[in-house]
């Protein structure tokens, strides 16, 4: 009895020097991302916080109508990081933010992102319903990611883009990569298009990249073959696409949103995005140079 008595007194002592610390809230939720929309609906999704500091018990989904007051917000409450949030007006645009919900309590909100419900004219096309379609008039057949790959390359390497089926319409696109699962996600969805950029390309230094020979030319300026020297590794070729000067803003988004789409896919068969150049002239987007040019003229010669 006396040994369990001094221990206790310890154990007492220790609480009272207050070495036993709670575990904090969890961080912030980084982002959230778009999953589908209707004239009346917007489905999000969100990863888990960078700290959850335990086990993520819900999630908490504040939203509200960008025009009114932000004190007039409406909350739900979801057990996965995937939420659906119905009863929305068609064409309004929301603001939305998210916060973790542990034993201790609630994180902070993230911060805000804005996502629009479509127009009644609209309609919501998801890439399951299309991926048959797309996959028997394209290639007969071959997996999806190859149909990815001769889109890409079409919308890099061809003098004049043109549209693919499912380049504005596509609500989600889904691979699985481990246990987890990545959405594809529109960029056009972005209320500032520099934010898309900023979340799937990366700022490459002007002074690394170095314009060797102009090998075509394109909607928005020419293509080029050059080389790519990055700190500290070894200088390798790469494809150079710039933009030609005099540009207007709505150009220029239109060319930058082509990283903002290439930069979201991982894949052998699929063009690799080195990087843009955003901050000096001319605005450059950097990828892997294919020997053989653009796959479509490949395949048919």
């Amino acid at each position: 009895m006396l040994y369990t008595e001094g221990r206790c007194t310890a154990l007492g002592r220790i609480f009272s020097l207050g070495q036993v610390k709670a575990l904090p809230v969890p961080s912030a939720v980084p982002m959230m991302h778009l999953v589908s929309r209707t004239i009346s609906s917007i489905t999000l999704s969100w990863p888990q916080p960078d700290q959850p500091n335990g086990i993520i018990l819900d999630y908490q989904l504040r939203y509200f109508d960008k025009s009114e007051d932000e004190d007039n917000s409406f909350t739900v409450t979801s057990e996965t990081n995937m939420a659906t949030i119905s009863n929305l007006s068609p064409g309004k645009i929301y603001a939305f933010q998210v916060r973790a919900r542990t034993a201790v309590g609630y994180g902070s909100y993230s911060g805000k992102m804005y996502f629009q419900t479509l127009i009644g004219s609209e309609r919501s096309v998801m890439v399951q319903d299309r991926l048959p379609l797309i996959v028997g008039s394209a290639l007969g057949g071959l997996a999806f990611l190859v149909i990815a790959a001769i889109a890409i390359l079409a919308i890099v390497f061809k003098s004049k883009r043109r549209e693919t089926p499912y380049t504005d319409r596509l609500q989600q696109y889904i691979t699985t990569r481990g246990l987890g699962v990545k959405y594809y996600i529109d960029p056009s969805t972005y209320e500032d298009p520099n934010e898309a950029i900023r979340e799937f390309a990366k700022e490459i230094d002007v002074s690394f990249v170095k314009i060797e020979e102009v090998i075509g030319s394109g909607e928005f300026g020419e293509v080029c073959f050059g080389r790519l020297k990055p700190p500290g590794k070894r200088e390798y070729t790469v494809a150079i696409k710039t933009l030609k000067a005099g540009y207007t803003d709505e150009q220029r988004r239109e060319f930058l949103s082509e990283a903002s789409i290439m930069g979201q896919f991982e894949h052998p068969n699929v063009i690799r995005l080195e990087g843009v150049v955003t901050k000096s002239r001319p605005v450059m987007i950097v990828t892997e140079f294919m020997e053989n040019g653009s796959l479509d003229s490949f395949l048919r010669v």
